[in-house]
């Protein structure tokens, strides 16, 4: 928006100058060399101006050409396993009461939707969606159903300053992953507990290029079962959401894509699960990373309460002290600090 701002300021100054121009021209022919290069620059300013807005919407546009967003669904009751986009747009018929126009654009501009987590653990889960579009702003044209839909997200910039798309998951499995549990361990998981195919098979083998326990020295099994999959691919949830058979978590990490080096590592160490929050909460902590303390804010800055949480790596919260909203939450360290974002509902 500041972009089109600058852009709209400028582009006025330059229609201005032109016209000026065109004046001064009729009193002193001198001046047809100035008009002449003011135009020319008002050319090039809007060709590299279109160049740039495009470079900046493509960086949201993922390798399939299309655009990828996470939501909340204000429902009563949990959405069925097989909830779709149709579903999506008939609820939103019945409860945001949209007109034919509106059901026209959903459809025209939602490709896929499908429930974030197959396996939920919790209440929270079964109301987050994962959506595929053709349009780089369905987020904020969702937004205008408050009633229907909380916090529409867009994934943006997604890449790692180490060229990898960053994962987190959890497999259906008795046992506990062993600790040098790793992509080949992972990939034969989905041949003997899934119908893949050999063609699968074979992408999953070029895209995915380690996979690794989160935690190996935790004594939770929550944390014990958690797993990093590093990707060449940033289209594998839409992918892999096809083995729910085998796959009890799968999720796209993306929050910390624009972060320096060091704190990659220590927001990549943390996860708040569920989020969004409904009831009780956890705090996983990885790579045997010592907190010393977490802070939590509301959007205005307030803090909502602290809590010393004496190295441990797994801390279990009651969402009593939290009302309903957007919330941040502060983890230092002795030597860094990082913030993870989390929903309340």
């Amino acid at each position: 928006m500041k972009g089109l701002c600058l852009f709209t300021k400028t582009a006025k100054s330059l229609n201005l100058a032109l016209y000026l121009s065109e004046k001064l021209v009729l009193e002193n022919p001198l001046l047809f060399i100035y008009k002449y290069v003011m135009k020319q620059f008002y050319i090039l300013f809007l060709f590299l101006f279109t160049i740039e807005a495009f470079s900046q919407n493509s960086s949201c546009q993922f390798s399939d050409g299309n655009y990828h967003y996470n939501l909340w669904l204000i429902i009563d009751e949990a959405p069925s396993e097989g909830f779709n986009k149709a579903d999506f747009i008939s609820f939103l018929e019945t409860n945001s009461n949209i007109s034919t126009a509106e059901v026209q654009f959903l459809n025209d501009n939602i490709i896929e939707l499908f429930r974030q987590y197959h396996n939920p653990s919790n209440e929270a889960q079964e109301r987050i969606f994962y959506v595929i579009s053709n349009h780089d702003s369905l987020d904020t044209y969702l937004s205008s159903y408050p009633e229907s839909i909380s916090f529409p997200t867009a994934y943006c910039d997604c890449l790692l300053s180490n060229g990898s798309y960053n994962y987190f998951s959890a497999l259906i499995m008795d046992d506990i992953p062993a600790i040098d549990f790793d992509k080949d361990d992972y990939i034969e998981h989905l041949e003997l507990n899934s119908d893949i195919s050999t063609e699968d098979i074979d992408y999953l083998n070029s895209t995915i290029t380690e996979v690794y326990r989160w935690n190996t020295a935790s004594n939770s099994e929550p944390v014990q079962r958690a797993l990093v999959v590093l990707s060449s691919s940033d289209t594998l949830t839409p992918f892999l959401i096809n083995y729910s058979q085998a796959i009890d978590y799968f999720e796209f990490l993306c929050e910390e894509a624009e972060l320096a080096i060091d704190e990659i590592t220590l927001s990549n160490s943390i996860k708040i699960i569920p989020n969004p929050i409904i009831d009780n909460f956890e705090v996983l902590i990885s790579n045997n990373l010592t907190i010393d303390e977490m802070i939590v804010y509301d959007v205005m800055g307030k803090t909502i309460f602290r809590q010393n949480l004496n190295s441990s790596n797994y801390i279990s919260i009651n969402k009593y002290r939290l009302e309903t909203g957007v919330y941040f939450f502060k983890f230092i360290t002795d030597k860094n600090s990082t913030v993870k974002k989390a929903i309340v509902k």
